[in-house]
């Protein structure tokens, strides 16, 4: 493996490790680049990346859920790290790092392949454990980083009153409940995305480090008091779409409709197979559900501030039991889509249906093929799994990725696993289209 060095990138692998020009050695792994900003803080912009992978042995992350019936969990990165010359030791004022080992320093992890830079993961150091047993020849520590969802559920949203110019009631100065500063509450109706990208923004939270889709649905004007975190997933179950912290760190807002128009969710990037052929590639192993109850929904009830809408299907009920998906705090505003928003869940979890909840390749079956998805795949990229029963034809599905997490050793394997949710397959009525634009084709449906 090359990289992983204190130095520019070169043609030696691993600092100290075997010479590529002097042994014909030639990597079948990236170049790995961990790196920490020690002189700012979390918001800030990093101008001096320090590079420490020389220390690391080895790291995880995990990212994004398990499946599209929970939230976005925290993701978090471990890195294994020679600690026998106690470089990562607060306690230790000769350290090349001594004064600078504070939490909330930003690291990220970026590979190079195939003269691409791809960004894996990007956080916040929790801490720098110092490690107790000092009796062996070799000690190592794990440093654990979360992303920036942990310092947001940290956060709450102040729900001041703050003075307006004009304004008949936040314009007085004399009203002792209004202030001069804090957060213009109650927020006025707008779109899903404009509200998290307005909370960001008087967080203090950079441009760099928001993507943000504008949303579809329009939300109720409200006054939250919520942690930051917890009020921007109420937001994202309004739109049902996607948040979560990207590889690069963005916080990452997609609104539901956002496959209309990527490429990488709206095609499959890759195929993967338990039986390549030409232009597949190999799996190691995967989870195929055969349609588990714990993904049927038949009885769902949407709320928001009064407001309530359900759905039944009465043929689910009398197949699996009354199974109820109740959420009783969206903020959505308008009640004949909080309607729309529960048939359209309905619709995808009345059913048992087959499918793969994730799977796992392993870098060595075939590196120039799977480096490329390994590295480049991101949370809501579309990709198909191939299953072949015994003495069966194979069985092919479309599916978007809703986890990713690595493995990675210095001297080892790269494991990377997906964790998955099935496309939406449903045919939407589409203006203009020979086929998707009759509306009195029973197999074409209007889009929510």
């Amino acid at each position: 493996m090359t990289g992983w060095s204190s130095e520019p990138w070169s043609g030696a692998p691993w600092a100290g490790g075997i010479d590529a020009a002097s042994s014909g050695y030639v990597s079948a792994m990236p170049q790995v680049q961990i790196e920490v900003a020690f002189e700012e803080g979390p918001f800030a912009t990093p101008t001096v990346w320090t590079p420490i992978g020389h220390h690391v042995e080895a790291f995880t992350i995990t990212r994004g859920r398990t499946s599209e019936l929970e939230s976005f969990s925290t993701g978090t990165c471990t890195l294994t790290i020679d600690d026998t010359d106690r470089e990562f030791d607060a306690d230790n004022p000769t350290s090349t790092y001594a004064g600078k080992l504070l939490f909330n320093r930003r690291v990220r992890i970026r590979a190079l392949w195939d003269d691409e830079w791809f960004p894996l993961f990007d956080g916040y150091v929790e801490a720098w454990p110092a490690p107790m047993d000092r009796t062996r020849d070799y000690v190592k520590v794990d440093v654990v980083a979360s992303d920036l969802t942990r310092i947001l559920s940290q956060a709450r949203i102040e729900a001041t009153r703050a003075w307006t110019l004009e304004h008949p009631v936040l314009g007085v100065l004399d009203d002792d409940t209004v202030q001069l500063g804090g957060y213009p509450v109650p927020f006025e109706e707008e779109r899903t995305g404009q509200r998290i990208e307005r909370i960001l923004v008087l967080l203090g939270v950079s441009e760099e480090l928001r993507d943000i889709d504008r949303g579809n649905t329009v939300v109720v004007a409200d006054a939250p008091t919520d942690r930051v975190w917890e009020y921007l997933q109420r937001l994202e179950r309004s739109e049902a779409g996607r948040l979560f912290i990207s590889t690069d760190g963005k916080i990452t807002f997609r609104e539901r409709r956002s496959w209309t128009r990527r490429a990488s969710e709206a095609t499959s990037q890759a195929t993967f197979s338990d039986n390549p052929g030409d232009g597949d590639l190999p799996y190691v192993d995967a989870t195929f559900d055969p349609g588990s109850p714990g993904r049927v929904k038949n009885v769902i009830v949407r709320g928001a501030q009064g407001r309530e809408a359900n759905a039944i299907d009465t043929t689910s009920v009398a197949t699996f039991g009354p199974l109820e998906d109740a959420q009783t705090d969206l903020l959505t505003a308008d009640l004949e889509e909080l309607r729309d928003h529960a048939a359209y869940r309905l619709g995808r979890m009345k059913n048992a249906l087959p499918q793969c909840t994730q799977f796992q390749v392993s870098s060595d079956n075939d590196p120039q093929g799977l480096f490329p998805q390994i590295l480049g795949r991101e949370i809501g990229d579309r990709v198909t799994v191939e299953r072949t029963p015994k003495a069966g034809t194979t069985v092919p599905a479309d599916y978007w990725i809703e986890g990713i997490s690595h493995t990675v050793a210095r001297y080892g394997q790269w494991q990377t696993t997906w964790t998955l949710s099935a496309v939406d397959d449903t045919q939407y009525w589409t203006l203009g289209d020979d086929v998707l634009g009759v509306l009195d084709d029973d197999d074409v449906v209007l889009a929510w």
